[in-house]
């Protein structure tokens, strides 16, 4: 991470490959697929059970070739939280929009 609080990710999907078979038709697909970015923040921990919780904006830049993916721009948001419950369970939730 950047800090102790904050978190930077990149990613891309090297190469895919997808198949379809449906009614006798077969169509494959395959290249290389898009670039991803997000950060993560974790604006909150502590407490009674140990949790904590995050911000996570992410965005999908539509670099694939081969049909391997939908061309779109995409992004969204994450809201993480995750806790730890008597004798040691661990009790996690993820909000998406």
């Amino acid at each position: 991470g950047l800090t102790e609080r904050w978190d930077l990710q990149l990613g891309a999907d090297l190469y895919l490959r997808q198949s379809l078979d449906a009614g006798g038709l077969r169509e494959r697909s395959s290249g290389f697929g898009d670039l991803y970015a997000r950060t993560k923040w974790r604006f909150w921990e502590g407490g009674e059970f140990n949790a904590s919780a995050a911000l996570l904006p992410y965005v999908k830049i539509p670099t694939n070739t081969g049909g391997v993916g939908n061309s779109s721009l995409e992004g969204g948001l994450i809201l993480p939280f995750e806790a730890e419950l008597l004798g040691g369970i661990l009790l996690g939730a993820n909000a998406q929009v």
